[in-house]
């Protein structure tokens, strides 16, 4: 089975991002729970700009980082 860079790098962030998101929902330590979800936002953002959408990857980051101030104020 041939695959492409394209493929290949999707599949890599994919399974990054699938790590994450169970490290985020396991670990016991907020902050540490808060940044595995700030990667998984990351790859979110990276997988839309790669697939040339680059101004829906820049929505998630945006308001992730509008809830997380709102949050505190």
């Amino acid at each position: 089975m041939k695959m492409d860079l394209f493929t290949l790098v999707s599949l890599i962030l994919i399974i990054a991002m699938l790590i994450a998101a169970v490290v985020a929902a396991e670990i016991k330590d907020l902050l540490s729970a808060a940044i595995a979800m700030g990667i998984v936002s990351l790859i979110v953002s990276i997988l839309f700009y790669i697939l040339q959408a680059p101004d829906v990857g820049i929505i998630p980051k945006n308001k992730a980082i509008e809830w997380g101030v709102t949050d505190r104020i």
